[in-house]
């Protein structure tokens, strides 16, 4: 438990939690969104799964690519990034088919890129606990999905349509980069502080 001390963890932790809670604010609605604000008829919502399904795989795949050339921070932190976008224009471009078709892949690829970063990012800041690490980053990324479909469901309680859901999920997925960013933050004034004595 000693690494808990630190606050590097914690920052992983809350990106994990809202990384996923962004992305699930939304894809725990997708098929009435789809359904009712895009337009697509009940048989092609089948495609539908299959296609942002092949987005995870994707996303995945590509994401363990990357590793070997930039940073996990990097990798995570422009991902959370791009699903910020994607889920902005989900909620702009909601009744375009194809607008909409291409950036649930977009959001769905994203999410699944962002496992192998965090997972590597939480082994890098828990020596000597990586297990109880692991454990947490799975806790954090279950917690996000409950947290994440709650928001967005708060959205439809409210009175508003399916794609509002994809506000609360943006502002959750804008938080999970911020979390990313301070982790960078605190990460280079570590750094800086062990580098100054020396000097």
């Amino acid at each position: 438990f000693r690494f808990l001390k630190a606050p590097e963890p914690w920052l992983i932790f809350l990106a994990t939690l809202f990384g996923n809670a962004g992305v699930f604010a939304w894809f725990s609605y997708i098929k009435p969104y789809m359904l009712y604000v895009t337009g697509f008829t009940e048989t092609f919502m089948t495609f539908i799964m299959m296609f942002v399904g092949l987005g995870m795989v994707l996303g995945n795949i590509i994401s363990g690519k990357l590793s070997a050339r930039f940073s996990p921070l990097r990798i995570a932190a422009t991902t959370d990034g791009i699903i910020v976008l994607s889920l902005v224009m989900l909620f702009l471009f909601a009744d375009v088919k194809g607008a909409a078709l291409g950036l649930a892949f977009i959001c769905c690829a994203g999410l699944f890129a962002l496992s192998a970063p965090l997972q590597i990012l939480l082994l890098q800041n828990a020596k000597g606990g990586e297990m109880l690490g692991a454990a947490g980053g799975q806790m954090a990324f279950n917690l996000g999905s409950a947290v994440g479909a709650y928001c967005g469901g708060m959205m439809l309680t409210l009175g508003f349509a399916y794609n509002y859901v994809a506000l609360p999920a943006a502002l959750l997925s804008f938080s999970a980069m911020s979390a990313l960013l301070a982790y960078g933050y605190v990460k280079n004034r570590r750094h800086e502080n062990v580098i100054a004595p020396s000097a």
